[in-house]
């Protein structure tokens, strides 16, 4: 069944692993939930310096939201609340005193990449795929999970991104700052516990400092969300063209967008 899973090693390294690998570990409204129920486990721990988040196998990081569940879940009417769960999870991994790193094997899609961006490091392995595909679906990038991009990338990556909707392979995402390093994909999981064993060796309350001024630093460039931005968002949702984007999915073919 698809799961998000904690697990604690003795050398106070957490792993939160996405379990869903016949959907390539896309994440449901209900993962989401777990995953925020997770982080505030690892916020209350003593012990956890450092968490790992990954995907189950070593073909998806996560694929994005599960489309298939869109017609239950992000309606016109749910899609408010599905955005405030998803952010709620990511905001809660963002706002950790630990730090975090992303392993990213292969697909690290969509929603995939707002999980990766919420992370403080990305690892990734030499075959990864990454992509923000919104406009391939008829929806609009969530605003946090945007300026989370724009943060990493700046707005000129972020643009290329947001309005190509094309997918780049590992050595671009390194070179636009997505990932922080690139590795063998059967090196990675070496590599990943070996960086996350050598931070949590580091002063913990030093590496708390650092991510609490930066994180203020963030929040204090971003503006309030104005109404506009949050009606283009429920437009996309109401749209024909977000239920031809599903249809589409759903039929593997083209879609065929109206702009209505």
């Amino acid at each position: 069944m698809p799961s998000i899973q904690l697990e604690v090693t003795q050398d106070s390294v957490a792993t939160l692993s996405i379990h869903n690998e016949h959907k390539h570990n896309a994440i449901s409204v209900t993962m989401w939930k777990e995953l925020a129920a997770h982080v505030a486990v690892i916020a209350r721990s003593q012990s956890v310096r450092v968490v790992i988040v990954r995907g189950a196998g070593l073909t998806s990081f996560a694929a994005g939201a599960d489309i298939s569940s869109f017609e239950k879940e992000r309606t016109t009417a749910t899609a408010r609340h599905y955005d405030e769960t998803t952010e709620e999870a990511l905001s809660s991994l963002a706002a950790l005193t630990v730090p975090t790193i992303a392993q990213i094997h292969g697909y690290c899609i969509g929603g995939g990449l707002s999980l990766a961006l919420a992370c403080d490091l990305r690892l990734a392995d030499d075959l990864a795929t990454f992509a923000v595909p919104a406009a391939r679906l008829g929806l609009a990038y969530p605003p946090q999970s945007l300026e989370r991009l724009v943060n990493t990338l700046g707005e000129s990556s972020a643009r290329y991104l947001l309005l190509s909707a094309q997918r780049i392979d590992a050595p671009t995402a390194l070179r636009l700052g997505i990932v922080h390093e690139i590795h063998a994909r059967d090196a990675l999981d070496t590599r990943a516990i070996e960086l996350a064993t050598a931070i949590a060796a580091l002063a913990p309350l030093s590496l708390s400092a650092a991510k609490l001024q930066l994180r203020h630093r963030q929040l204090s460039r971003a503006q309030a969300l104005s109404p506009d931005v949050l009606d283009a968002v429920q437009s996309c949702l109401s749209s024909q063209d977000y239920k031809e984007g599903q249809r589409a999915f759903q039929e593997k073919r083209s879609p065929n967008f109206t702009g209505a």
